[in-house]
């Protein structure tokens, strides 16, 4: 299991964490919620060993592979597509090399050597049985094409690639590793809907341990059996997925605000019999019994975390236009040799909602530049109705922004019509909070400016927006912002995006783009992820090279090696087993203790609060020397088993 205990971290003269403390077990997943800047990145990164914690400790079992991806992945190499995922296999194909070198050298050896060789070739044979090296070149191209790569783009070197792209390749070789845990920074930031329903699965169908942090909910919702929320410096640990979360803490607040005025009617009801009866000798007792009641009323219980300010904003009326706002007639569009779109017709009216979905490098883009009058193409064309107002959200809005302005006055063109309250609160509903107005636009990371982009889009008066992936540099509040905003404009926008959290509830239509064609989907989104999963490649059949060589004897030399190994290992595996047991019962132990000890009411009892103290300290001792025995453990069954390597 990954045990986190007490670890702190400060940044400058801020604490991100403090005294963190929780445990995922083998096959647990787990979402790491928070706002931005909570320390979800720092956390991730102890947990990869990439950071050293300032106080506490994380162990990590002995002899599992832990795979940590970043949100940054370094610039591409020289290296292809295919190269960088089959590195997942490379001690496999060490060994298949050494496989190959044992069997030429069995044509020339004497008797004694012959022994030793065949002894050796067994155990190769049976580890690469084992570890399915026959159909790792099957497995490597399911695993591309699941996260978006198509075949002719296995065999490009990595630095043809975007940033995003590069963050496929990497997910592509830790996903090959079969890692026994995987931590997951922003996953879904450069997958599609087909990309993202495809790595659900692969999480849903795997037995590795998890912990994610992502903004989409739907993600969460899919593949978190709990929810670690950071705050504040704080973990707290919720049971379920993000739904249930959002429902607990709901719950909480309800229940801390509940308690809050129960305490202050206690107080002033308190306050009122001291007042009335003050000057009352015969009530001189009652009153003093009272005052010190209020003194150890305190001020009452501790407030949830607190949510931040609820952002309101609405966009201007739209302008009166035509019923049709825009028509597309024989839209086709090429790049080099390749036929993005292809005789495409399309309408869409006033008031519709349109989502456009389907898989990268399908056309999504740039059919929104199209419709935009951004690019122009090859054949057919756009009109726009009457009276339509256009505005669009791309990558160009990004790249216009003045470098030299500040992020306030970045929007002073678009704000006059607004309150200059209501600039900045929606400047900090984007995240642009406090002093980070006054930064100037050139020292923005490029998803800052994306948001600041998008707060200028906001501010602009316009009856038609075009938006691709709004939400990709946006946390959960700044999304619910915007759909908000959109969901109480009588205007008519089109969105491109795999967000199915933002999507639902908000789209009336759904358009999806792949094959140089654009569907309209009768079912909406339920339709778009019935195709996306349809879309997604199908278990892996056997490699090629499975056919090579004598498969029947290396099935032989391989049960065999099996067979030997596990009477071995049986003792270790059970003495495992039996720690992992101990621990289990002495953690839950603890928290019971914990909670106990949290509570305020003990206190009231000396005895029995020193009591839970002592018996506090004990089971940490005791789950100290479990810890220990299970990475002894651990570590004599791994090198029990390298010995087959």
């Amino acid at each position: 299991m990954l045990d986190v205990q007490g670890i702190s971290f400060r940044a400058g003269d801020r604490w991100l964490l403090r005294d963190v403390t929780f445990t995922v077990r083998p096959g647990e997943r787990a979402g790491l919620v928070g706002p931005n800047g909570a320390g979800k990145t720092t956390l991730l990164r102890i947990l990869a060993g990439e950071v050293e914690p300032e106080a506490g400790r994380v162990l990590r079992p002995a002899g599992v592979r832990l795979g940590y991806l970043a949100q940054e992945v370094a610039a591409g190499s020289r290296r292809t597509v295919w190269e960088a995922a089959a590195a997942a296999f490379e001690d496999l194909r060490r060994a298949a090399s050494e496989l190959q070198r044992v069997h030429a050298a069995l044509e020339g050896a004497g008797p004694e050597e012959r022994a030793a060789l065949v002894r050796r070739q067994g155990v190769l044979s049976a580890r690469l049985e084992a570890a399915g090296y026959y159909r790792v070149e099957a497995e490597v191209g399911r695993v591309l094409s699941g996260l978006g790569f198509r075949e002719a783009d296995f065999h490009r070197p990595l630095s043809e690639f975007s940033g995003g792209w590069l963050m496929r390749a990497e997910l592509a070789r830790l996903l090959l590793t079969r890692p026994g845990f995987l931590l997951l920074d922003e996953p879904t930031n450069h997958l599609d809907l087909d990309s993202l329903l495809w790595l659900e699965d692969w999480l849903a169908g795997q037995g590795c341990g998890l912990v994610a942090v992502s903004h989409d909910q739907a993600f969460l919702d899919r593949v978190a059996g709990k929810i670690l929320e950071l705050e504040a410096g704080r973990i707290v640990v919720y049971p379920g997925n993000f739904s249930a979360w959002i429902e607990a803490r709901r719950r909480r607040a309800e229940q801390a605000e509940a308690a809050r005025r129960a305490h202050e009617a206690r107080v002033r009801e308190t306050e009122r019999f001291v007042e009335r009866f003050r000057a009352k000798a015969t009530k001189a007792r009652q009153v003093q019994s009272r005052i010190r009641m209020l003194e150890r009323m305190g001020e009452g219980p501790e407030a949830p975390p607190a949510e931040g300010p609820a952002v309101r904003f609405r966009f201007p009326a739209a302008a009166r236009c035509a019923r049709r706002v825009l028509e597309a007639e024989g839209l086709e569009k090429r790049y080099g040799g390749r036929q993005i779109l292809g005789g495409v017709d399309l309408y869409v009216d006033r008031g519709d909602r349109v989502a456009v979905v389907g898989p990268n490098g399908a056309g999504k883009s740039t059919l929104l530049r199209l419709l935009a009058g951004l690019e122009s193409p090859d054949a057919g064309r756009v009109r726009l109705g009457a009276g339509v107002a256009p505005a669009c959200f791309a990558q160009h809005q990004v790249l216009a922004l003045d470098g030299g302005a500040t992020v306030l006055g970045a929007v002073a063109d678009v704000a006059d019509r607004h309150p200059p309250q209501v600039v900045r609160d929606l400047l900090g509903a984007f995240l642009f909070r406090g002093d980070d107005v006054e930064k100037r636009v050139s020292v923005l990371s490029g998803g800052e400016k994306s948001r600041l982009a998008l707060v200028r889009l906001l501010l602009s008066p316009a009856n038609l927006l075009l938006l691709d992936e709004p939400t990709n540099h946006l946390d959960i509040p700044s999304k619910a912002v915007l759909k908000a905003a959109l969901a109480g404009w009588d205007g008519t926008f089109v969105v491109v995006s795999h967000d199915r959290a933002f999507l639902d509830g908000l789209v009336t239509r759904v358009w999806d783009v792949r094959g140089g064609r654009v569907d309209e989907l009768p079912g909406g989104l339920a339709e778009a992820v019935t195709r996306g999963r349809a879309a997604a490649p199908g278990p892996a059949g056997p490699g090629k090279a499975a056919a090579a060589g004598n498969r029947k004897a290396l099935r032989r030399a391989a049960a065999e090696a099996r067979r030997a190994l596990a009477r071995r290992a049986a003792p270790l595996r059970g003495r495992v087993a039996e720690l992992e047991a101990l621990i289990q019962a002495a953690e839950a132990e603890k928290a019971g203790l914990e909670a106990r000890l949290a509570d305020p009411g003990l206190y009231r009892d000396g005895a029995a609060a020193r009591e839970a103290q002592r018996a506090y300290d004990a089971v940490r001792r005791r789950l100290e020397g479990h810890y220990r025995d299970w990475e002894s453990a651990m570590e004599a069954l791994e090198a029990l088993e390298a010995e087959a390597g």
